[in-house]
């Protein structure tokens, strides 16, 4: 397994625009890895101007096209974006990905992934993995789940049902799909709203382990290592 670098980098190779009469260049990303690089545009969007972007690299205080406070767009969203996209590419490496091949085609597989799905909101992803975990493989539970919006917690969608039609379904639910969405209601609670999914990949066990209530917790990290592993290795 080959080290894995991600940087910033200025790209000053496209053509620059022009704000307060300052040039500014859009950052990129640049993937090492067995010494082939590759480059992608920064999912933050960020313009810096040279200076700016020279006082980032060497820890001055800098300012930057679209930074805003308490969105994507934040300063420590750009400055954690490197070692994030860093995590993305071990997580693969360590499995069963870059290993014997890669080429340009399959970094390009995988920075999609990483930009659409892995860097997406914990929560968001959690949920819908777990839908597609129960019922893409599983023709009798497909059809007790088919009918349900598969942006929410299946837990949140049963209160719904109660609460505005009174209609209680839990007795057609298998106990251990029960348990799952149950324990996930608990997980969900003690990750922040912001948390994205990349750093839950990396650190699910510790946040299992630190949540108080979860039922079977050996057998909870088994099950959200296979929701993992069944929708995010190539």
């Amino acid at each position: 397994m080959g080290k894995i670098t991600v940087i910033h980098f200025l790209n000053k190779n496209l053509k620059p625009k022009i704000i307060n009469n300052e040039k500014h260049y859009p950052v990129y990303l640049q993937i090492t890895r067995n010494r082939k690089n590759h480059q992608f545009k920064s999912t933050s969007e960020q313009l810096l101007t040279e200076k700016e972007f020279k006082n980032y690299i060497n820890g001055v205080n800098y300012s930057g096209k679209y930074f805003t406070v308490g969105d994507k767009y934040s300063k420590e969203y750009f400055e954690r974006e490197p070692i994030r996209i860093q995590r993305a590419c071990e997580f693969y490496d360590n499995h069963v990905w870059l290993v014997k091949k890669y080429d340009k085609k399959m970094i390009e597989i995988l920075w999609s992934i990483i930009k659409n799905e892995l860097l997406k909101n914990t929560k968001e992803r959690l949920i819908y993995d777990t839908w597609q975990y129960l019922t893409v493989a599983n023709e009798a539970k497909n059809t007790i789940y088919k009918p349900f919006n598969k942006k929410n917690n299946f837990i949140d969608t049963l209160k719904e049902l109660k609460n505005i039609y009174e209609i209680e379904i839990i007795d057609k639910v298998p106990a251990e799909d029960l348990e799952l969405w149950e324990n996930i209601t608990l997980l969900l609670s003690n990750i922040t709203e912001d948390s994205l999914y990349i750093d839950f990949i990396c650190d699910f066990e510790n946040v299992v382990n630190n949540t108080e209530k979860i039922k079977n917790k050996a057998t909870f990290i088994k099950t959200i290592d296979d929701i993992i592993k069944q929708y995010y290795l190539i």
